[in-house]
């Protein structure tokens, strides 16, 4: 790999590697099968894009969507197989290659694999949310990332060189599956609240939309809280809930981060109950202790 360097704006030169989710309880909820791990040495922006499949096509769909439509890719690092050769070539970079299944030829690449999926195990086991949710899961660590400041200075700044995300956009960071507020998106509006109720709902932060340039759109990604409910139950499907767009997101900054799928996913795999797949218990929350009795409606109204 050429030296970091050489390596002054974002896409000057990138490192990827992929990683396989192709057992069925590793695949993403909608048949994502592998996860395209890129990084750009020179601002170290990284992201994690999932792909139903390891082909030309969808590696080039995967790496056109982190190079986004402004930035000029001049090298790229990494493995000879040709699905990534030839997304390599799609976007007129200059192929590095290593031989497929040497990690020592690559350990920038394979670092940053190592990080986004320890980062999506962490932040989905805090979270409290399923497995097969780790595309979106990966997107909002990488996201975060990129926006975090250290030493003064930010991927999201060195990228853009337009200032911090928060200075830029005006808008708050969250952690993914945190509790937050949102406004539904309009069409959805009456299928949550009543007429006489806030237009906030309680919902789950799920991530951030980007422009085709990977800019931040202004866009957040939320579910509503009721689409978890029976989460843990036989009749729950992951598939049930609905990812939203909204551009209103608060969360009480006054009180600590609170996940509420936690517990519930502590019940499902850190109880014996739960891990030998015992039923949950009729009215039991997908807020607080699983073994409540206490009705949604009621919860929300506390």
């Amino acid at each position: 790999m050429g030296p970091r360097g050489s390596a002054v704006n974002f896409g000057d030169q990138l490192t990827f590697d992929e990683f396989d989710a192709k057992e069925e309880l590793d695949q993403g909820w909608n048949g994502e099968k592998w996860g395209l791990c890129c990084m750009d040495r020179a601002t170290k922006w990284r992201d994690c894009i999932a792909t139903k499949a390891k082909s030309g096509p969808e590696m080039t769909r995967a790496l056109m969507e982190f190079t986004g439509s402004e930035a000029s890719t001049r090298l790229c690092y990494a493995d000879g197989s040709p699905a990534l050769t030839e997304a390599v070539h799609a976007i007129g970079a200059h192929h590095g290659t290593r031989a497929p299944g040497a990690p020592k030829n690559n350990p920038v690449a394979e670092r940053n694999v190592r990080d986004i999926k320890e980062g999506i195990a962490s932040c989905a086991k805090t979270a409290g949310t399923p497995n097969c949710y780790w595309p979106d899961c990966a997107r909002c660590y990488c996201f975060n990332r990129n926006t975090d400041i250290q030493r003064g200075e930010s991927s999201y700044n060195l990228r853009f060189g337009e200032g911090h995300f928060e200075d830029v956009h005006k808008k708050e960071t969250f952690p993914f599956g945190c509790l937050v507020n949102f406004k539904p998106q309009q069409n959805r509006d009456r299928e949550y609240r009543e007429a006489t109720v806030p237009r906030a709902i309680p919902g789950i932060f799920w991530g951030y939309k980007l422009n085709d340039t990977g800019r931040f759109s202004g866009y957040y990604y939320c579910v509503a809280l009721t689409d978890f409910e029976n989460y843990g139950r036989i009749t729950w499907n992951p598939k049930q809930i609905s990812v939203q767009q909204t551009s209103f997101v608060t969360r009480d900054g006054g009180q600590p981060v609170f996940y509420p799928l936690q517990l519930r996913w502590q019940y499902i795999n850190q109880t014996l109950p739960g891990v030998e797949g015992v039923n949950l218990p009729a009215g039991a929350l997908p807020l607080g202790d699983p073994t409540a009795t206490v009705t949604a409606t009621e919860y929300r109204t506390r």
